[in-house]
């Protein structure tokens, strides 16, 4: 079976999703690929991440302190880890560099940078994962 086949059949033991599409969308810079599930009028993220050539273990580990924090992001909805499929929840195609303009975009990244330093020194403080 080719890596393909392999996601086709963990979807649909999964999800129970034997009538859908899925459209791959663009990803982020690394190995992982990407698509869109649409079944039954519903949309999921479904994420390819080779384990062969990602470690995964950071993905989750993060996700699940994040979202412990408040964070809004995609839900794990389903896993195999040994394969390195997910399922997760669809939060839109909208991306935040869409949602500014020439304005106020230098504003925003500059107070984005900002708290991202500020995560950084205080990282121990509410993550206990070991990434």
């Amino acid at each position: 079976m080719t890596r393909f086949e392999n996601l086709q059949q963990f979807i649909n033991t999964h999800i129970n999703a034997k009538s859908h599409t899925l459209n791959a969308i663009t990803g982020d810079a690394s190995f992982r690929r990407y698509y869109r599930l649409n079944h039954d009028n519903k949309h999921l993220i479904v994420m390819d991440s080779d384990p062969k050539k990602v470690n995964n273990e950071p993905y989750i580990s993060l996700n699940q302190v994040f979202v412990e924090q408040g964070f809004l992001l995609p839900t794990i909805i389903a896993s195999d880890e040994k394969q390195g499929f997910f399922v997760l929840s669809d939060l839109g195609s909208s991306h935040l560099a869409d949602m500014l303009d020439d304005a106020n975009r230098t504003e925003h990244y500059q107070a984005l940078i900002s708290l991202s330093a500020q995560w950084a020194k205080n990282a121990g403080s509410f993550c206990n994962a070991s990434v």
